[in-house]
């Protein structure tokens, strides 16, 4: 009979608010027994956006980039550690030497391959992959897969052939009263949010043809827009262009904290990110917010967090008609919106979230170290089944 697990590690390049609730979790948890490995300093960019330094906050967070003893300290909790847990961007030392010893592993990863066309920079990702899986492929090392695409990525490579587990980001999950919140959603006109930065592949122009669309038809709405980036002047553009400027509120930059105050007013959150959007946390939090989330398919989280037509509905990404026709599909429904933001809220509330993640990540450990496989059939830690966009919205179109 096999030991209790009661060390963890969690290594990546640093603490983040996607991933402080399930440190948390497993620090309740195995309390010392947990420790989290930051490999680099946290990101400028997000501490001038209003985010914390979470490295320098909790005290089971051990630096490897300023302390003389981090890099020492980390060896030996990686290789003494019943449990380690790899992000798979993060600079990982010692973990071939672990595996090699047969101790288990886990290593969270998004899709490797992104792009849809093969290019220079898909090549050094697989190259980077058979440097860094492929060697251990028989040791005991399991795919942590953050979307549902990562595993097809992986196997086409020969990585994590049977080995993978759902898995994803786990940001904060608030606790409402869900009737009072739908109260105050009810503001007379329909409310729509989209919110990140304005990159091409988030494609925020999409959610100016939502607009355009609505008011082509009618309907009293108003659609804020939170973020900057490259792509914010040509939003701006198509919102003078299209006359939509009392339609489109355009915001700048906030603090998740304010974003969050926003997606407990609106109706309708806009997911309009292609293939390149890996997971997209901002997904866990509208559905936690009680929205009535309307994503793409190709988007990594849809298919793992959306049941579509019972907690959000899923469109064809890069079809604006699909996305409009069903946005509209749910203006002319308020009452399946709410249905749908209700159940959107009560998934996070019991499936994916921090705490759950937490608690089957070490009962998925305990049986894996018991030559025994997951105990679940859906959520965080139930098996991750191989599939490709194409597939998922085959499966889709059929059971509508």
């Amino acid at each position: 009979m096999s030991k209790e697990i009661q060390t963890l590690v969690f290594i990546s390049n640093f603490l983040n608010h996607h991933q402080l609730p399930l440190a948390l979790a497993l620090y309740e948890l195995l309390g010392n027994g947990f420790r989290f490995i930051a490999t680099a300093p946290s990101d400028p960019q997000r501490l001038a956006m209003g985010y914390h330094d979470m490295n320098k906050m909790y005290p089971f967070v051990l630096t490897t980039y300023d302390r003389s003893d981090g890099m020492e300290e980390a060896h030996r909790l990686i290789l003494e550690s019943d449990v380690v847990m790899a992000g798979g961007l993060a600079n990982v030392p010692f973990m071939g030497e672990r595996l090699r010893g047969g101790k288990i592993s886990f290593q969270c990863w998004e899709r490797p391959f992104k792009a849809s066309d093969p290019s220079y920079n898909a090549l050094r990702t697989v190259a980077s992959i058979l440097w860094r899986q492929f060697p251990y492929r028989k040791c005991p090392t399991y795919l942590l897969a953050i979307g549902a695409y990562a595993p097809y990525d992986f196997q086409k490579v020969g990585c994590y052939v049977g080995h993978a587990y759902k898995w994803g980001y786990f940001p904060e999950v608030h606790d409402y009263d869900t009737k009072q919140l739908m109260q105050n959603k009810r503001s007379g006109k329909t409310e729509l949010l989209w919110v990140g930065r304005m990159l091409r592949l988030k494609h925020p122009e999409d959610a100016v043809a939502v607009a355009e669309y609505l008011k082509n038809k009618g309907y009293d709405f108003t659609l804020r827009m939170i973020g900057e980036g490259e792509q914010r002047e040509q939003v701006e553009c198509l919102v003078r262009q299209k006359k939509l400027e009392d339609y489109v509120e355009l915001l700048d930059f906030m603090s998740p904290e304010e974003v969050r105050h926003y997606m407990e007013q609106a109706n309708i959150y806009l997911f309009t990110s292609d293939r390149n959007e890996g997971w997209g946390a901002v997904l866990n939090e509208s559905m936690n917010s009680c929205c009535a989330v309307v994503t793409g398919h190709e988007v990594g989280s849809s298919y793992y967090l959306i049941e579509h037509g019972k907690n959000g509905l899923i469109y064809e990404s890069g079809n604006t008609e699909s996305l409009c026709e069903t946005v509209e599909s749910l203006v002319r429904n308020p009452n399946y919106c709410e249905t749908l933001g209700v159940n959107a809220y009560k998934t996070m509330a019991t499936l994916w979230n921090g705490d759950t993640a937490a608690k089957r990540l070490l009962e998925l450990a305990q049986a894996l170290l018991n030559g025994q496989d997951t105990l679940y059939e859906e959520g965080p830690c139930s098996k991750a089944e191989v599939i490709t966009p194409k597939m998922m919205y085959e499966n889709l179109v059929k059971r509508r």
